[in-house]
């Protein structure tokens, strides 16, 4: 996933793809760790009232 410069000493850079890719990734491991606190959330909340 990286473009190679040939006439640049072999310099490689990352494709758009990739930038894309490392962003889609970091959302979900966000999304998922947002998932768990608001479980954890609503778990304690539970206990509180029982």
């Amino acid at each position: 996933m990286n473009y190679v410069d040939f006439k640049n000493n072999l310099h490689r850079y990352p494709k758009k793809s990739a930038i894309w890719f490392k962003k889609f990734l970091n959302e979900n491991k966000l999304s998922e760790t947002l998932k768990r606190s608001l479980t954890d959330v609503e778990q304690e909340q539970a206990v509180e009232v029982v």
